[in-house]
């Protein structure tokens, strides 16, 4: 499991005055790059300004003995042990701090055949801004997501990369967008159907929507005000694959197509049937190689 410090708790933490005393428990050489130059306090993505580390230090010494209790979220990466072995773990944190990506290097017991799996959780918000500090700071930076599967790729791994992109296969930047890169870095999504390698959809003959992973309302107590009403209404969780050693046999939870936003508003989650406010993304994977079949979660 990979925590992200930047977390519900955490922020409910901040409302309690954990910002103001952070800023006084840091080092001079960090205070300036903490606070924010037009409010004065302590900005957004504050653990992303920190090397690997001081964050844990630097809410220790603002009086958070086990800084490990703000955490309510992260990645993770389950198995079947009866089926698979884990032969290697790295967790590769982001430059920016805060965030990373949980690798992990598994053995099929019965054909001795190994994959990796890489786990991620990018950055929120849904502007063009937004996606390219997604790209800019922990897709295509060094160090990054992308050269992370290219590290995994030419060590002849089978690469499956299972994460929340908060990124849909739509948005556009300068030409560039999280789908079409990540796609074109691994070969394939278990989206395919539903979208070209550009990220445009394809067309339906059955007169719904493409899926959508996030189909939520915030409401008045949103820890994020700005999107307070906003429908999220997107396609933001994706499971990628290197296509040269897997292949999509079927999705194991049916995605979730609406006729039209409107329709999808009379199904708003998270609901006593599903306690999130994603819809789970469960694929069948053949692995080529052995053909064995595999599922992944994201």
């Amino acid at each position: 499991f990979l925590p992200h410090l930047g977390s519900i708790s955490l922020h409910t933490y901040m409302q309690r005055g954990l910002g103001r005393r952070i800023l006084e428990a840091a080092d001079p050489e960090f205070k300036e790059r903490l606070t924010d130059p037009k409010k004065g306090c302590l900005q957004r993505n504050w653990y992303q300004a920190l090397p690997p580390g001081k964050v844990v230090q630097l809410l220790q010494s603002a009086g958070v003995e086990t800084p490990a209790t703000l955490d309510d979220m992260g990645v993770a990466v389950f198995w079947k042990t009866s089926r698979l072995n884990a032969l290697d773990l790295q967790v590769r944190p982001y430059p920016g701090g805060g965030k990373g990506i949980l690798q992990l290097k598994l053995q099929d017991k019965q054909s001795d055949a190994t994959f990796a799996i890489l786990c991620t959780h990018l950055s929120s918000g849904d502007t063009f801004q937004d996606e390219d500090e997604r790209l800019n700071r922990e897709i295509l930076c060094q160090g990054g997501l992308v050269a992370a599967v290219e590290e995994a790729k030419n060590a002849g791994d089978a690469v499956i990369l299972c994460m929340d992109a908060n990124s849909h296969p739509g948005i556009r930047t300068s030409g560039e967008s999280s789908w079409k890169v990540l796609r074109q870095c691994l070969g394939a999504s278990v989206w395919d159907d539903f979208f070209d390698a550009e990220g445009k959809p394809k067309k339906i003959e059955s007169g719904f929507d493409p899926p959508v992973t996030s189909n939520k309302v915030r409401g008045p107590l949103s820890a994020q005000a700005k999107k307070i009403g906003a429908h999220a209404y997107y396609l933001i969780d994706h499971i990628f694959f290197d296509s040269s050693f897997f292949e999509l046999e079927a999705h194991a939870f049916e995605p979730k197509q609406f006729r039209s936003p409107a329709d999808a508003l009379e199904e708003v989650q998270p609901s006593l049937l599903n306690p999130s406010d994603h819809y789970p993304v469960i694929a069948d994977l053949i692995f080529k190689a052995v053909g064995a079949k595999f599922c992944r979660t994201c």
